[in-house]
């Protein structure tokens, strides 16, 4: 039992060597697994396509960062290990706002994107994952940040696509001048910046402000200062170098150097200043082979600087604006020219019409003076009153044009014979078609349905159609009116015997002022 009993502590022995020899072989195994995973981990966030980096909690140091994201900050990892976020220029106040709302709600922080400014100088716009970790008996966080500048660049292709597409709408949509300036300088803010200036050169060739617009309603008033402030042309400023070179201009940081360099004039400085500006760019208004002028954009915010990759955008607008620019002002012109021939219209109508009112009056004494006693004087006199009924007939026409422009010509309709309304037209065009050599006559049916319309305009449209027909048939021709039923409707004739007008050419009888290519010209 003795022995039995020592040869069991010795088989007790043994097994608890057996065991702690398999429990160190455990803990080698595992170990060596451990360092192979974490080599295996470690060369992943190495090579990964994606930015990494390990920063510790709660100092928020960076602790470990790969090489894609040394080469998407472009810096080395020296700058990078021991230092912030804030410090590498990946965070700011707003930002560390909505990480720590989002890891106190979420517990982690997914494609969160913005575009930050490197230690050096350039622009990204980036999506931020942030993921806890414990490491070691420590808080850390993977940040895993993705460069967007591809989509960026599609997103913003698209984005200036549609802005140009609606400039060309909202442009044509007016040919007021003032409108059209309000609609560029509106059209500025928002998308390229927070201020738009417009200036133009009038007919000296001097510089005026024509648009202002501003995105912070706050400082509208200190625009209204700018507005009364006269531009010097004897004085180099920034507008007059944009017109002369015809060539854009970048002001990527506007310091106050660059505002004491900007211009000469103390009042605009102060207004650049009250501004508030921190960037800005310019660019000239060409139309055509002219220059109209200069267009201004600011921007009010430090996160936005312009650099010349803003400038395309900018140039087609600017162009698109030149040609808005100089069809409102043709337009302009246009309105211009026919206020000032509707004035002549009247300053003639009215000078014609007294001395017209005279012959009548004395014709009609011409008229009551003879009697019947002598026939061919009275005959010569109505001859005369009826020539000076036509011409004042014709000064209506001239005001008929004016009114049919302003969309104020009146109709008085009424029953009218037909039949009277032809031998009116033919009465009065008799003495004229007889001194041609020409025979005149009405041809219509006895019994025509009287018609609902202006007796006035009827005849007017006839007279013009007879005389027409007299000036353009040779003598011994022929002219005859006509008119017959056609259902509910009267059509009326003139029919003449001479050239006509060429089938190709009737399309344009009614284009204005319009005659026939190949005949005489008479009249206008």
């Amino acid at each position: 039992f003795a022995a039995d009993q020592g040869g069991g502590k010795d088989l007790a022995q043994d097994r608890r060597a057996a065991a702690g020899r398999h429990a160190a072989d455990r803990a080698r195994d595992a170990s060596e697994a451990g360092q192979e995973g974490e080599d295996k981990y470690s060369a992943m966030f190495d090579d990964s396509p994606f930015a990494l980096a390990l920063t510790r909690e709660p100092e928020g140091v960076f602790v470990a960062a790969n090489d894609a994201l040394l080469r998407l900050l472009d810096v080395s990892r020296d700058n990078v290990i021991g230092k912030t976020s804030v410090e590498l220029g990946l965070s700011g106040p707003e930002i560390q706002a909505r990480v720590r709302e989002q890891l106190a709600t979420k517990g982690s922080v997914r494609d969160l994107e913005c575009v930050r400014t490197t230690l050096s100088g350039a622009r990204i716009h980036i999506a931020i994952t942030l993921t806890p970790l414990r490491i070691g008996g420590q808080d850390h966080i993977l940040t895993t940040i993705r460069d967007l500048a591809d989509r960026k660049k599609e997103d913003d292709a698209a984005r200036k696509e549609k802005f140009l597409a609606d400039v060309g709408t909202i442009l044509v949509s007016t040919l007021d001048y003032q409108e059209t300036i309000a609609n560029i300088v509106h059209l500025a803010v928002g998308e390229l910046g927070d201020l738009c200036v417009i200036e133009l050169l009038d007919d000296d060739g001097r510089l005026q402000h024509q648009a202002f617009e501003i995105a912070d309603p706050a400082k509208r008033h200190v625009l209204d200062t700018l507005r009364q402030i006269p531009i010097d042309p004897e004085r180099e400023h920034v507008v007059r170098a944009i017109l002369e070179t015809r060539q854009p201009l970048v002001l990527s940081d506007i310091s106050p150097e660059i505002i004491e360099a900007l211009t000469p004039f103390p009042e605009h400085r102060r207004v650049i200043e009250a501004l508030g500006a921190t960037s800005a760019m310019g660019a000239p208004l060409v139309a055509h082979g002219k220059v109209l002028g200069a267009m201004f954009i600011a921007s009010c915010r430090p996160e936005r600087r312009y650099s010349t990759d803003d400038l395309p955008l900018l140039e087609a607008l600017a162009m698109r604006a030149a040609l808005a620019v100089t069809n409102a002002q043709l337009h302009r012109q246009v309105q211009q020219a026919v206020a000032a021939r509707d004035d002549v219209l009247g300053i003639v109508a009215h000078d014609l019409r007294n001395p017209l009112a005279a012959i009548l009056i004395q014709a009609s004494h011409l008229g009551s003076c003879v009697g019947a006693g002598n026939n061919r004087l009275c005959s010569s006199g109505e001859a005369i009153a009826r020539a000076a009924r036509r011409m004042n007939r014709l000064i209506e026409d001239l005001l008929d044009v004016t009114r049919l422009d302003a969309g104020r010509l009146a109709i008085h309709k009424c029953a009218v014979s037909p039949s009277q309304v032809m031998a009116d037209c033919v009465d009065a065009q008799l003495p004229i078609a007889a001194s041609a050599s020409l025979e005149l006559r009405v041809e219509a049916p006895a019994a025509l349905p009287q018609v609902w319309a202006d007796r006035d305009r009827v005849r007017q449209v006839l007279e013009n159609l007879v005389g027409n027909a007299i000036k353009f048939t040779a003598s011994g021709g022929r002219i005859v009116v006509t008119a017959a039923q056609q259902g509910d409707d009267v059509l009326f004739t003139v029919r003449d015997t001479g050239a006509g007008i060429p089938a190709e050419q009737v399309p344009h009888i009614f284009d204005r002022f319009w005659q026939a290519r190949d005949g005489e010209r008479r009249g206008a």
